[in-house]
């Protein structure tokens, strides 16, 4: 079993992120002899695995441009995937006039060739499973140089989906990028992009809902992959409107106790008397999805209230059970994300008004427990 709990995801130097929405500038669509080398490979690759091809897309293939060449001119290789300018991923690809909702991203650092760069991402299983995603069908594809940089060449793919009939980028090959090209800057003009929030907007994660309530639980959930948990295989759950999934039965406990004591095995968020009935409030919302190329369940408490029906005070927050395969049979990651805590406890556990100000207040509790009482 392989747990993490995170409010940021943290990739190495050859990053890779995955599915969200979309907000550009001037950049080159065309690709260089090497570019479309990667494209041939990686084609290739995916139809040895059973999968179609991805095509060049014009709109990715600029925003993967103007990544590559920003990260050299100004001499970053970002983790996180967000560019100096402050956008994520499917932030730039909108910019440029990407309109699909599902978007992917590789990037790397340090080789020149395509052949080097497509071995560098099939050797590291996210930017592999990238690759080999069945939920893409376009690309953008694009290297820059800049001998004043740490790593000299980064690359970007950028992947997409549509389903309408594809418009490829024409293929003709440019000249090879040395001397390096002319960084492009960003325009001033560009409009701010919105600050980066904590909730990760998972395709699937809305599917399903538990309708507005006090303590229920959703029916038994399976999930998309099996989950080694305290050295038991489990493929369902329950979502449990409190802030918490269990595995072996629905839970409607109310009262936050310290998880240490659990008699069931639980993984809490924000474990405290969550009340969806007030006007105002949002509903809890699950389900299956895929996150950094990864098998994944999500369950959202989004702009939820308090008991009794107090919505004057709302939270935000999200857990994302991930499939780590790559590390072992039934492995999973926690991820454990809050974009936004207001109240802290419901008037049963005596918060007033939400907030714990008087003796004998029983606040939220968050973390996870193998239920046997003892861990």
């Amino acid at each position: 079993m392989r747990l993490k709990l995170s409010l940021i995801v943290l990739l190495v130097l050859i990053a890779g992120a995955v599915l969200a929405t979309n907000t550009g500038t001037n950049a080159d669509p065309a690709i260089d002899a090497e570019e479309q080398d990667f494209l041939h490979r990686i084609n290739e690759y995916r139809a040895a695995n059973g999968l179609g091809p991805v095509a060049l897309q014009t709109d990715l293939n600029e925003a993967s441009d103007w990544f590559s060449i920003d990260m050299g001119a100004k001499n970053y290789f970002p983790a996180n995937h967000i560019s100096q300018d402050g956008r994520n991923p499917g932030q730039r690809m909108a910019d440029f006039g990407y309109t699909g909702g599902t978007w992917g991203e590789n990037i790397a650092a340090g080789n020149d060739t395509g052949a080097e760069t497509f071995v560098q991402w099939k050797n590291s299983p996210p930017h592999n499973a990238n690759m080999l995603s069945a939920n893409y069908n376009l690309i953008g594809i694009a290297r820059a140089f800049d001998a004043n940089s740490t790593y000299k060449w980064y690359w970007t793919t950028d992947f997409g989906f549509s389903t309408e009939p594809v418009a490829p980028v024409a293929t003709p090959t440019q000249p090879g990028q040395t001397p390096p090209p002319t960084p492009v800057n960003t325009p001033q003009n560009t409009p701010p992009p919105p600050a980066e929030k904590a909730i990760v907007n998972l395709v699937g994660c809305g599917d399903n809902s538990i309708a507005a309530n006090d303590d229920n639980s959703s029916p038994q959930f399976t999930t998309s992959f099996p989950m080694n948990f305290f050295g038991q295989t489990y493929t369902k759950l329950y979502v449990n409107n409190n802030g918490n999934l269990t595995f072996d039965s629905a839970s409607g406990s109310y009262v936050p106790f310290g998880l240490y004591g659990a008699s069931q095995k639980i993984i809490a968020a924000f474990f405290a008397d969550v009340d969806t009935r007030g006007a105002g409030s949002g509903v809890v919302t699950y389900g299956n999805g895929v996150y950094s190329g990864n098998r994944t369940f999500c369950a959202n408490w989004i702009n939820v209230g308090y008991f009794s029906s107090g919505a004057d005070k709302l939270n935000k927050f999200q857990i994302m059970l991930v499939e780590r395969a790559d590390q072992g049979a039934g492995d999973f990651d926690i991820m454990i994300n809050f974009d936004q805590v207001k109240w802290e406890a419901g008037s049963t556990n005596n918060g007033t008004s939400g907030v714990c100000v008087n003796q004998g207040c029983a606040p939220a509790r968050m973390g996870y427990s193998n239920g046997t009482q003892a861990n």
